[in-house]
């Protein structure tokens, strides 16, 4: 799922990129995406 997060985040990072329209909004949520992404491993990581 982690992984699933990060790609699906790595992917809105170049359609930002990409396309000028809207890049502000895709680099946002791409941003969540990946800081959801890192609590989730560090909270799998802390419960082991």
């Amino acid at each position: 799922m982690i992984i699933g997060l990060v790609i699906v985040a790595i992917t809105l990072l170049i359609i930002g990129f990409l396309t000028p329209v809207g890049s502000v909004m895709t680099l946002l949520v791409s941003a969540i995406l990946f800081v959801v992404a890192l609590v989730l491993s560090l909270r799998k990581k802390g419960g082991q």
